[in-house]
């Protein structure tokens, strides 16, 4: 007699995938990856794959079950006399392939590997989305204090414009003064209205991965507040 044990197979993990945050206990940044590990759409796609070759284990176990073949007898028995028995003979044959038998450990093997193959790839995925969050947030916090210090540099050169513009009419300023501190102020806007643009680019690159707007997390105002 053969006896085939299925056994549970768990595979440890050194670092803590699954560690989830909240809104209370987090700091911005975490919550944020959180939001898009859960909601960006891609990250599916290797949930599912890993539930899929997880259940793909027990029916390669029991592969070997596919050409189970399973006979059976039933005659009257005959007897001296020549007539026929009250007991009729009833016979049971199991056969199974040999081969089947022989590749069993080697399927087995390979659709456990197929499991931490899909462990391996959705871990993979947290820590990129994890680095492209980060990388996305701190573009967009950049390109929020950029934006203040170029706000500012502009309404000084705004202010000197006009001051510059009434001397001129006043005869107190020359016609270059006028021209270089109206140079720079466009100079200024130029910047001011660019940084404007890297910032819409980068908050809507951030918003990708969350498939939200940011606006809607909890602790963006604070966070905001700091780079105002």
């Amino acid at each position: 007699m053969i006896l085939f044990v299925i056994s549970n197979v768990s595979f440890g993990q050194t670092i803590n995938y699954n560690r989830e945050v909240s809104a209370q206990d987090s700091l911005f940044e975490e919550q944020l990856i959180d939001i898009a590990w859960k909601n960006y759409p891609e990250n599916e796609e290797f949930r599912l794959l890993l539930e899929k070759s997880r259940k793909e284990v027990f029916p390669e176990q029991m592969r070997f079950t596919r050409n189970l073949r399973l006979t059976y007898n039933f005659n009257n028995k005959v007897m001296e006399d020549g007539s026929m028995s009250q007991k009729p003979i009833f016979g049971l044959g199991v056969s199974l392939a040999i081969g089947d038998l022989l590749l069993l450990p080697n399927t087995s093997k390979q659709a456990k590997k197929d499991v931490v193959i899909a462990e391996t790839r959705l871990n993979t995925q947290r820590l990129y989305i994890r680095n492209e969050v980060l990388k996305r947030y701190y573009t967009y916090v950049l390109a929020l204090d950029l934006l203040k210090l170029r706000t500012a540099s502009y309404e000084d050169a705004a202010l000197m414009n006009k001051i510059v513009k009434e001397k001129y009419k006043g005869g107190k300023a020359t016609l270059n003064e006028f021209n270089q501190f109206d140079e720079i102020y466009n100079k200024k806007l130029e910047d001011l209205l660019t940084q404007r643009t890297h910032l819409a680019i980068a908050k809507a690159s951030l918003e990708e991965l969350l498939a939200m707007k940011i606006e809607n997390i909890p602790g963006y105002k604070e966070m905001l507040e700091q780079h105002q």
